[in-house]
């Protein structure tokens, strides 16, 4: 019963024409904005090209990024590219990863399996990126439970 007072207090809202306070100085000091560059990602040249039709300044083989993107869907703003199993693969960017490499590789259902079958689990949990390939291979040759049963 110690919180009673501001429990009643609580429940009344402000009532109308009554004042807001104005804070004195900002809650967030300027110097503590922190400037983010954006780097162009290996999905926004389709997303451009699947939107508006137009080929970003920085493709320079037009007829090979055509043939290329035609293996590419653009579904609510999400990129997605069609695999080996007629299936649709969310295209994702270089900062999800290493979570998703993570969570099929050692997570809940991980089983510490090679390169191979890293990659091909990815592909059938519906995620793509170009270099899953090289990923895989690279993120099962710094696993040390993998090293220790079958290295590499």
């Amino acid at each position: 019963m110690a919180n009673e007072e501001e429990d009643t207090l609580a429940k009344y809202g402000l009532p109308s024409g009554g004042t807001t306070s104005e804070l004195f100085r900002p809650a967030v000091e300027e110097e503590e904005l922190m400037q983010i560059d954006q780097h162009l990602s290996w999905m926004d040249p389709f997303v451009l090209y699947l939107s508006t039709g137009n080929l970003h300044q920085s493709v320079r083989d037009k007829k090979r990024f055509r043939l290329k993107a035609a293996y590419y869907y653009l579904v609510s703003g999400i990129l997605y590219r069609k695999t080996f199993l007629s299936t649709m693969a969310r295209c994702v960017s270089k900062s999800e990863i290493p979570t998703i490499l993570q969570e099929v590789h050692s997570g809940e259902c991980g089983s510490h399996s090679g390169a191979r079958t890293l990659e091909r689990r990815i592909l059938r949990q519906g995620y793509f990126w170009p270099m899953l390939k090289k990923d895989s291979e690279a993120y099962a040759r710094k696993c040390v439970q993998c090293q220790k049963f079958a290295p590499l």
